[in-house]
């Protein structure tokens, strides 16, 4: 039987930007999984926490069902994917997750265990302990440990981004685990995809300037919105877009459909076409976690064609 202990509710540790992938013996390297970040309490009974310590309990019964059967009381750390047929972590297929859908859940480390607190371990012997938790497996059911590469990072890198996988993590093989800080040894690097878009409108702030942008591409003759990016700017380029926008302003919306949800634009004439750095285009096609890199003179509206992804 389970012995019963009261865990003590964490925040995950989590992980710094880096700008380019590296080779390091210091490190490991780990798949980046595009997931939802899940600590896992088992202390008789099972509960999932969202990063900011929302229960993800009721979404995830298999993932709960798996648990409850490991040797508890532990906390574990990891993310809950859904993936596609090809073993891809699906975001939009996570957000859209049913009943019927079965999530994964990627664990990476294990912070309590057997009535001992394993955060001061160093990161090898905590994952030593969660292979031990697994039974010494590499998968129980719908939990799987996650796989580490030694040494060789830009390979990793390189090999990741040719999958169309998010990208991946580096740590540190001595570091410790600190509850709630971001560490710098952890270190994430994503892969990003890029575009052209045309920009349509934006949504004015208050005062003068924009909160967003309005994008869209071409698609069978059509303007097709494809979200907002409100971010990626400096202060100047703000300032000198807005003023530029003020020479091409319309009354009415330039695309095939007025955008749902959009309550507050302003509309300009389709004649500017932006850089923009994304993550995915979400199910519903617009774009994920996108970022303005920059005004593109060089390019015209007919470089702006709905990317393939998008059009599913």
């Amino acid at each position: 039987m389970n012995k019963t202990l009261e865990l003590p509710l964490l925040q995950p540790m989590l992980a710094t930007n880096a700008d380019e992938p590296f080779d390091s013996p210091e490190f490991l390297f780990e798949l980046k999984w595009d997931g939802y970040r899940c600590l896992a309490y088992h202390d008789g009974s099972v509960r999932l926490a969202s990063r900011h310590n929302k229960t993800l309990t009721p979404r995830f019964r298999e993932i709960v069902q798996d648990l409850q059967g490991l040797p508890g009381p532990f906390i574990v750390d990891g993310e809950l994917v859904v993936l596609d047929s090809h073993g891809k972590p699906n975001f939009s297929a996570l957000q859209h997750k049913t009943a019927q859908s079965l999530a994964t859940y990627i664990l990476f480390d294990v912070l309590y265990w057997q009535s001992k607190n394993l955060c001061m371990l160093p990161l090898v012997q905590r994952q030593e302990e969660l292979r031990a938790l697994l039974g010494g497996q590499d998968q129980v059911g719908r939990i799987c440990c996650s796989r580490a590469v030694n040494d060789q990072g830009r390979e990793f890198y390189q090999l990741a981004g040719s999958q169309g996988l998010e990208g991946i993590m580096a740590k540190r093989k001595t570091s410790l685990y600190f509850p709630g800080t971001r560490s710098k040894d952890w270190l994430k690097l994503k892969h990003r995809r890029q575009l052209n878009a045309i920009i349509v409108g934006y949504l004015p702030r208050s005062s003068r300037g924009f909160k967003s942008l309005y994008l869209a591409q071409h698609f069978e003759g059509e303007l097709i919105y494809i979200g907002n990016v409100g971010t990626g700017f400096s202060d100047q380029d703000s300032k000198i877009l807005y003023n530029g926008f003020q020479q091409i302003l319309r009354d009415s919306c330039p695309m095939k459909e007025m955008p749902s949800g959009v309550l507050s634009r302003v509309w300009i004439e389709p004649i500017l076409v932006g850089r923009i750095e994304y993550l995915e285009f979400t199910r519903d096609r617009r774009l994920r976690q996108p970022s303005f890199l920059g005004l593109r003179s060089d390019l015209s509206l007919a470089d702006c064609e709905l990317l393939g992804e998008a059009q599913k």
